[in-house]
């Protein structure tokens, strides 16, 4: 794959390791493995809300929306 051009090797430290793995179809599934990565990185301090949560709280709410896509 390297010679291929689809990835290449890096030794940056915000990297993460690949891992490509075969699919029961014949395909290749690429894998990250992100653990490193996510020990560096600080959560959202307003996570987004789940979707029931979010329409738990607006059920009671009357919205309006308006958009223009010109």
């Amino acid at each position: 794959m390297i010679e291929q051009r689809i990835y290449r090797p890096s030794k940056s430290p915000w990297s993460s390791p690949l891992h490509v793995v075969p699919k029961k179809n014949g395909a290749f599934r690429v894998c990250g493995d992100y653990r490193r990565l996510n020990s560096f990185t600080t959560p959202d301090r307003y996570p987004i809300p789940r979707v029931k949560e979010f329409t738990h709280q607006l059920s009671d709410k009357t919205i309006f929306s308006t958009i223009d896509l010109n």
